[in-house]
């Protein structure tokens, strides 16, 4: 069986599958927990579907989606959420899995289901891990070369064991990672609230044992008499015998910290061997207790150190301390960096390290790495004398440098701009999260362009919809500009109206043509959001000049906020039509129930996680001005409408801007009439909507008189104001 149990994909299930969760790992975050899941999930997931595409990657043909045949080469296997959501091999194999490897382990039914909602299809509605079990149990297993999943098999119990053993062991180290952390970082601390009791303890009471230890541990020089003026040739200061135990203790725990309580899980489905393992394992060691070093060290040297209260140290003895604990954190970022450099170089491929170093994590690495020991090395007693301010002007840009590559060592968000193809002053937003979140109708992120001027300003943005993006690609950087290959008012057909009287229905098909753009990253299986805006004055509107003149922008996100309560989502449930009416800019709001819906569809209404499990019709109805910004959305965020006996998802669309000599009165949407041909007696009937503030006027007003005339009808609004 291919081993699908790398670093990568470990990695990128952890922020996939990952819960928001708060402390350290091992206290408050809990890492591939439960194991037995995981481990399913890690065996199983790698295997090709029938409903798996290919990427080519032959130059005639690259990124073309195709399913897999006989002779193609130089092929990636695509097995998308929606494909995984319906895929009954794929669902009874999993589920079965996870039933039978964590019922032996004595895990809880409610955490099953709580782990397969969020992993048997990326977070897509599916039925109960209990529905989708198979109704005879599977006798077939994977075989080891298995690449595909055709049927209802049992997990390979070899490649689980393993795995399984495999996450359990590196959760454990890394929680005695933290631990270690934790103690480094607290026994100092403590230290120093023991010498503030110290002397409040005696300087109210005399005693021999008191001035003893006054006299031959806490006043007195190391050796010598000498602890204010420098050592010969000004090599530094030796601090007081009681500083310099601590100091000594400090040092001993470090050390220990860094060589113990290593474990060794061979065969493993990470590691070739017992020494890359290792090697992997004392890294991370060392970087994680070079951060809490690193924090002290920041303590440490601050002016209004909390610490000073507490002990009565003297600012001389923290900077004392300071300086050590920064000299152990220089130290420890080496060793990580060695262990790293080695364990690539020895065991994945030297071949690769030139380019491997070229990826953002490494340099931001070697960048921390770097200005931290050239502050440890530029911190020496005859230049701090020789020009101070030269020194701590030096020591301030260098900290900046240590703690920006610190905070980008762990890869960084990305996120794509892009103009919207012949509308003027609509910037679609692509950004992919450093996490995987439950995203959900209604929420939003907010987002900073700190390149722009404003760093502090940032803007709330309707998430419009979400995905997963899981084709390869070998494209440009991070944001560029879209090419304005305009799609003209043409390419959007109008096939007729039900008829020519003002306010009758117009309805619009849209024709599918290409839209040549810039070369656009695509980060395999990567998690994104997607927001759609107008740009108005301010931030938007600098973003949208530099898109014009090719200025890449830094973007930052923060969220996601928003969403349903209880109350709002209760009434989704019971909803069995609801009308989504939008307008401008406000189908941003609207797409996203409209893929809710369709998802929901695909797999089962039924679905524990489903938003409306009731609701047999969607009518989505869009009043836009724009008819390329029309063309753009039903490409881009719309989920194809259906049409069936059970559920069904429609649209309406009224394009309100000039076009071929039409009266814009007889364009635009009849409220009234839109919302009438939703009602239906005893039916729960949901509007929604969200435009300006005229559109949803008349929206609460169709919707009370509806009430007025007896029919059941909710309204929720999403306003455009902030």
């Amino acid at each position: 069986m291919r081993s699908t149990t790398t670093l990568l994909v470990l990695a990128a299930a952890l922020s996939a599958n990952a819960e928001v969760q708060h402390g350290v790992i091992g206290m408050g975050i809990d890492m591939f927990k439960p194991w037995c899941a995981t481990a399913c999930s890690d065996t199983l997931s790698g295997l090709y579907l029938n409903c798996t595409t290919f990427e080519e990657m032959s130059g005639n043909h690259h990124g073309m989606k195709v399913k897999r045949m006989d002779g193609m080469d130089m092929m990636m296997g695509v097995t998308s959420a929606e494909c995984r959501a319906s895929n009954a091999p794929w669902l009874q194999t999993f589920s079965y899995c996870i039933k039978s490897h964590c019922d032996a382990e004595g895990l809880s039914t409610k955490a099953q289901e709580k782990y397969w909602q969020k992993n048997a299809a990326e977070g897509m509605p599916v039925p109960s891990l209990t529905e989708a079990l198979p109704a005879t149990a599977p006798t077939l297993s994977v075989e080891d070369e298995a690449e595909w999943l055709n049927e209802t098999m049992l997990a390979n119990e070899a490649a689980w064991t393993t795995d399984r053993r495999t996450i359990q062991e590196f959760a454990e180290v890394e929680r005695d990672h933290s631990i270690f952390a934790m103690v480094s970082m607290i026994v100092p601390v403590a230290f120093s609230i023991i010498a503030g009791l110290w002397l409040i303890i005696t300087s109210s009471k005399q005693s021999t044992l008191f001035n003893k230890t006054r006299a031959y541990f806490t006043v007195p020089a190391l050796f010598g008499g000498r602890q204010s003026q420098p050592l010969a040739w000004n090599i530094g200061y030796v601090p007081a015998r009681s500083t310099s135990t601590i100091i000594t203790i400090y040092i001993f725990l470090n050390i220990i910290f860094n060589c113990v309580d290593f474990r060794s899980v061979q065969p493993s489905s990470w590691y070739t061997n017992r020494d890359q393992e290792m090697a992997a394992y004392v890294g991370n060691r060392a970087g994680v207790l070079s951060f809490a070093n690193m924090a002290l060290a920041m303590l440490f040297s601050t002016r209004n150190n909390p610490l000073s209260f507490i002990s009565g140290w003297s600012p001389t003895t923290f900077i004392t301390l300071h300086r050590w604990a920064a000299r152990i954190s220089v130290i420890q970022a080496v060793v990580h960096s060695i262990a790293y450099t080695a364990d690539f170089v020895s065991y994945t491929s030297p071949a690769r390290y030139p380019s491997e170093v070229k990826l953002p994590y490494f340099w931001w690495g070697i960048i921390a790495t770097v200005a931290m020991s050239l502050m440890a090395g530029l911190s020496i007693l005859p230049l701090r004398r020789y020009s101070y301010e030269l020194f701590l002007i030096g020591h301030i840009v260098l900290a900046i440098l240590s703690l920006l590559g610190c905070c980008f060592l762990g890869g960084t968000s990305h996120g794509q701009v892009e103009r919207v193809p012949g509308v003027d002053g609509v910037v679609s937003l692509k950004l992919y999260p450093s996490r995987h979140f439950n995203t959900a109708p209604g929420q939003h992120t907010f987002v900073y362009f700190p390149g722009l001027g404003r760093f502090w300003e940032n803007h709330p943005f309707t998430i419009a919809s979400w995905g997963v993006d899981t084709a390869p690609t070998h494209r440009g950087s991070n944001s560029e500009q879209i090419e304005s290959s305009s799609t003209s008012a043409s390419d959007v057909d109008a096939i007729t109206s039900s008829g020519s009287s003002t306010g009758k229905e117009k309805e619009i098909r849209v024709a599918a043509k290409a839209v040549k753009s810039s070369d656009h990253p695509v980060y395999l299986d990567q998690f994104y959001v997607k927001c759609l805006f107008r740009v108005h004055g301010g931030t938007t509107s600098s973003l949208n000049r530099a898109l014009a003149s090719r200025i890449p922008s830094t973007i930052l996100s923060e969220g996601a906020y928003g969403g349903h309560s209880p109350a709002t989502r209760s009434v989704l449930m019971h909803a069995e039509h609801i009308l989504v009416i939008a307008g401008g800019i406000g189908i941003t709001f609207a797409t996203a129930y409209a893929k809710r819906y369709a998802d929901e569809t695909a797999v089962s209404s039924s679905s524990t996680q489903a938003l409306m499990p009731r609701c047999t019709r969607m009518r989505l109805v869009w009043s836009v001005r724009e008819a390329n910004l029309l063309a753009y959305v039903r490409r881009e965020l719309l989920p194809t409408p259906q049409t069936s006996n059970e559920r069904s998802l429609e649209y309406s669309f009224h394009v309100t801007g000039d076009s071929n000599g039409t009266d814009k009165a007889q364009r635009r949407m009849n409220v009234g009439e839109t919302i009438d041909t939703m009602l239906a007696k005893g039916k729960k009937i949901v509007v929604l909507v969200c435009g300006p503030g005229g559109l949803a006027d008349d929206v609460r007003g169709g919707v009370v008189k509806a009430n007025i005339a007896g029919y059941d009808v909710e309204l929720l609004e999403e306003s455009f104001a902030w």
